[in-house]
Order: C-alpha cells, then sequence, then structure tokens
C-alpha cells in the first residue's frame, strides 16, 4: 500500500480509537465535557458537537497523518509506532491548550493524553505495517 494511503488508513484507525477514549471520558463526566463541541466552539465560534466530531475526524484520519509523513524521519524512535506516539504527544500538547482555555477539568487532559497515545500508536502501527516502505524492508507478504 502506498505509504500516503497506509498512514491517512493509520489516521482513521487511529482517529477511531482517540474518539472512543474521549467518549468513554466524556461519559464518566456525565456528558458534561463535550470535547467535540469545544473543537466546534474554537474553529467555528459555536458549540456544534456534530461539526466538531466531523472536524476532529477529518483531521485526525487526513490531516495529521499528512503532517506526520513529513515529519516522520525527524521523529525520535526506530519504529513507527514510536514515531507515532511522539507526534500525537505533540499534538496533546496544542490540544491541552485549548482544552485549558475552555476551561475542561484537568483529570480530562489525563484522558486526553491516553486518547492521543491511542491515537499515535495506531496511527504509527498501520503506517508502519502496511505502507510501501514496509514492503521494502521485507516487514510486509
Amino acid at each position: 500500500m502506498r505509504d500516503e494511503v497506509s498512514a491517512v488508513a493509520g489516521g482513521a484507525v487511529g482517529t477511531a480509537g482517540i474518539v472512543s477514549v474521549l467518549l468513554v471520558g466524556d461519559a464518566l463526566a456525565g456528558h458534561r465535557i463535550r470535547p467535540f463541541a469545544v473543537v466546534a466552539t474554537f474553529v467555528l465560534a459555536r458549540p456544534d458537537a456534530t461539526l466538531g466530531l466531523l472536524l476532529f475526524a477529518v483531521l485526525g484520519a487526513v490531516g495529521w497523518p499528512v503532517v506526520f509523513l513529513a515529519f516522520r524521519a525527524y521523529l525520535p524512535g526506530r519504529r513507527d509506532v514510536v514515531r507515532g506516539v511522539a507526534f500525537a504527544v505533540a499534538l496533546w500538547v496544542g490540544d491541552a491548550v485549548l482544552l485549558v482555555a475552555a476551561g475542561t477539568p484537568a483529570w480530562f487532559l489525563g484522558v486526553a493524553f491516553v486518547g492521543h497515545l491511542v491515537y499515535g500508536g495506531l496511527l504509527g502501527l498501520v503506517y508502519g505495517r502496511f505502507g510501501d516502505h514496509a514492503l521494502r524492508a521485507g516487514r510486509l507478504g
């Protein structure tokens, strides 16, 4: 599979993972945090959870994987799963700033951190396993 396609596939799988973690965290908070409404508020200036989820999914499945590909060689770690996690930790720092600005409880920053670890791990795992570079390295097939 082309590296670009495998990165997007990894981003889609990773996005499903982080969305699951964030929804569980929101459920534990009695659905008071509404993380996707927070995303929409920062981007669209209105708290629409559906649009926020759509923006989050497109960025997570397509946007961030392209950035990951651009910076992959500069990320720490020899394995793509480690690079994916390092990349996601950097994304979490930016996300944490937005969550704090939105008045999100501190414990939810931990939930978001775990979600980002899941996202990065899955992004790197899928990309590392199915990309063209894996075929050239003899890890596929």
